[in-house]
């Protein structure tokens, strides 16, 4: 299955007979295939995020994590100082107001910069006066939102894989936010494990569900330009729905089902 074949389904599924040779084919529905391909892909895998064929993990038993910012804590040195304190690296682009620290000292950057080694007075300040407010005092830790992430679902702590972890009533709180750099998962876990729904995923189009929700997503996406026609679009959606509701039993069927929690009064009787 490659994407001619579910641009093709697609039109299918709104009447259109007479489907694509190539995505450059110089058609309008060639165009809007182009379109509002990558769109309807995110959508669906953000729609329904447990698609078991695009789990990934990020971190180990061991608590060791490449997503970790090293500076991890919002707190300097001194506690009443509170700054998003990051590692230094050649390749990151700083704003003014970023905090790194290399070799035990924190500079405040001044001037956007790239690969300029602290110290360097043309772009880092060590003075109090330039350290800026914290963008974010309710969390400890940062993670940095690994490159093929689309939907984070949740964070474990490290713990033993062979031994499973134990159900867990109270989940570790994590919020979305940003910082020069990128997007950031903050916690206050030091050594998380990252549960997350991967973008590239080499089985994508191997799972039927799956294939069948994205063609009804794109099909009413195609619908406003090419069918024109709101019963289509109606029907498309509902669909999709269909096949929703189908995929999430059939994903909760691919694992085994874990024993629910009691509270802690009940487990400690």
């Amino acid at each position: 299955m490659n994407v001619v074949d579910l641009v093709n389904m697609s039109l299918a599924n709104i009447g259109v007979s007479n489907g694509l040779a190539t995505t450059s084919d110089s058609t309008l529905e060639a165009a809007m295939a182009v379109l509002h391909y990558d769109h309807a892909l995110r959508l669906v895998l953000r729609d329904f995020a447990a698609w078991p064929f695009a789990t990934k993990f990020a971190g180990d038993h061991e608590g060791r994590n490449p997503w970790l910012l090293t500076a991890g804590p919002l707190w300097d040195t001194d506690p009443a100082v509170l700054t998003a304190v990051q590692t230094w690296v050649s390749s990151a682009t700083y704003a003014p107001g970023d905090v790194v620290r290399l070799a035990g000292v924190n500079y405040t950057n001044i001037l956007v910069s790239l690969n300029n080694t602290p110290p360097n007075a043309t772009y880092w300040s060590t003075s109090s006066d330039d350290a800026p407010e914290s963008a974010n005092p309710d969390f400890k830790y940062g993670y940095r939102w690994p490159t093929d992430c689309l939907f984070v679902r949740r964070l474990v702590p490290p713990g033993d894989y062979a031994a499973a972890r134990p159900y867990n009533g109270n989940p570790i709180v994590f919020k979305l936010g940003r910082d020069a750099n990128g997007l950031v998962i903050y916690t206050n876990e030091p050594a998380a494990v990252l549960e997350y729904t991967a973008i590239d995923c080499s089985s994508l189009y191997s799972d039927d569900l799956f294939i069948r929700m994205f063609t009804w997503k794109l099909a009413e996406l195609l619908t406003p330009t090419i069918a024109r026609d709101q019963k289509t679009s109606d029907n498309c959606m509902a669909k999709y729905e269909y096949y929703r509701r189908l995929a999430r039993v059939a994903a909760a069927r691919e694992q085994q089902q874990q024993a629910p929690g009691d509270a802690e009064w009940i487990g400690g009787r």
